[in-house]
């Protein structure tokens, strides 16, 4: 994966790949409903350990990408 051979890796390695490579498609039934869609997607970053600012601009980011704006992605799943 990624130019890695990963067959032997340790499972610290591959906890550590996942996390900084494999990112995580959710379906909508698997979404949290009490979670805005702005939290959903800054959860992983924070896990991450990524900076508040620069998580921030990134889910704002991402978030325009798909046409949410910032009064859409503050409502939480169940009612966007």
């Amino acid at each position: 994966m990624d130019g890695q051979d990963l067959s032997q890796s340790s499972e610290r390695t591959l906890e550590n790949y996942r996390l900084l490579k494999v990112g995580v498609i959710f379906q909508l039934f698997n979404l949290i409903p009490s979670m805005t869609a702005f939290g959903i997607l800054e959860l992983p970053m924070m896990v991450r350990g990524v900076p508040e600012d620069d998580r921030r601009a990134r889910v704002e980011k991402l978030l325009a990408m798909v046409g949410l704006s910032k009064c859409h992605c503050r409502l939480t799943m169940a009612r966007l």
